[in-house]
């Protein structure tokens, strides 16, 4: 059976596809970079897809309640959890610690990443640990891992807080994970699950309940979106013209 793949990532398809009406919302609300995110994601889980079974569960973008975070991807199995972040950050990095350093292309020196993706992770990791221990649910181990996805990226790790992956490993990351004896308690996985769709389902049935959904775009945004739905209109309407004057 193949893996089990939750999709919880707004105007993302479950196949892990975005339309192009789609692209557009998403970067008018999440911003440039939300689309090479969703796109960098994704190559790691096509590959996750062919090569893991069901005994894994894949979760997309579960937001944790009241922490309005999100973690891109979610790996639970018997033999642990896995918190995972995906860039497509280049360049040349290190970790040290629990700092993302990147080299200055002037300088040729090392300095704070303007993202700290090695920090954001291990919060991740550390915020889901207290949501299974607010659920009262047996902590299994959980690895968090940071994944760069461009082929020319470079990076050199230091210790062992977080493991970094390029993507040339992630076959042997795979391996890995297959070959790792079960660490929980028989059902556990099932009851994290189970808490983590009963969560997010509790988290869209509250906009529903005081008032429905709301689009939450700026001025600009709004008027963007309605010159786009405009030009499509118009494009419509000629498309219409066309086929009636033949």
């Amino acid at each position: 059976m193949p893996l089990n793949v939750i999709n919880f990532a707004p105007l993302v398809e479950s196949d892990g596809t975005v339309t192009l009406i789609n692209r557009v919302l998403g970067t008018l609300q999440f911003g440039r970079a939300w689309y090479k995110e969703i796109q960098a994601q994704e190559i790691v889980i096509s590959r996750l897809r062919k090569l893991l079974s069901d005994r894994f569960t894949l979760i997309r973008n579960f937001t944790l309640p009241d922490e309005e975070i999100s973690i891109p991807i979610l790996l639970i199995s018997g033999a642990g959890i896995w918190i995972i972040t995906v860039t497509d950050a280049t360049g040349i990095f290190k970790t040290q610690g629990k700092e993302l350093l990147e080299m200055d292309n002037r300088t040729q020196e090392f300095a704070p990443a303007q993202v700290n993706l090695v920090m954001r992770t291990l919060l991740l990791s550390r915020v889901f640990e207290e949501f299974l221990q607010k659920h009262k649910i047996p902590v299994p181990p959980i690895e968090p891992v940071l994944i760069f996805t461009d082929p020319g990226v470079d990076v050199t790790t230091g210790d062992g807080n977080i493991r970094v992956l390029l993507s040339d490993a992630l076959n042997r990351f795979v391996t890995g994970l297959l070959t790792t004896p079960a660490r929980t308690e028989p059902g556990t996985s099932k009851r994290i699950v189970d808490l983590i769709n009963e969560t997010q389902k509790k988290s869209k049935e509250e906009p529903e309940k005081s008032g429905g959904f709301k689009l939450n775009f700026t001025t600009t945004q709004w008027i963007v979106i309605g010159a786009l739905v405009v030009i499509l209109a118009l494009s419509v309407m000629l498309l219409i013209a066309l086929l009636l004057s033949t």
